[in-house]
């Protein structure tokens, strides 16, 4: 399946963000990773936002904790690992 979401200069990602077993598309753009959650191809109010913050990495996404939901984890140039769960607020530096 082709599918066009974002706008040029975007990364793309993938990752099951809500634990139902199917991959949802996404882009890094600058310190944001937007999920389009809605599943419809376009950047809207119904995509989930993740704002890095401060920090000025790149989203690396994964499974970490086993629950079978990805979460992103924002590696900076320094190599520390900042966690940022949607499903919490904040975030955790390592």
């Amino acid at each position: 399946t082709e599918a066009q979401f974002g706008a040029d200069g975007d990364i793309p990602v993938t990752g099951d963000f809500d634990g139902d077993g199917v991959d949802e598309i996404a882009v890094y753009r600058g310190s944001k990773l937007i999920i389009d959650s809605n599943r419809n191809y376009r950047i809207d109010a119904g995509d989930q936002v993740l704002e890095g913050g401060r920090h000025r990495g790149h989203p690396v996404i994964a499974d970490f904790n086993g629950d079978g939901t990805d979460e992103t984890v924002w590696v900076e140039s320094s190599m520390r690992f900042v966690e940022i769960d949607p499903r919490e607020s904040g975030s955790t530096a390592r």
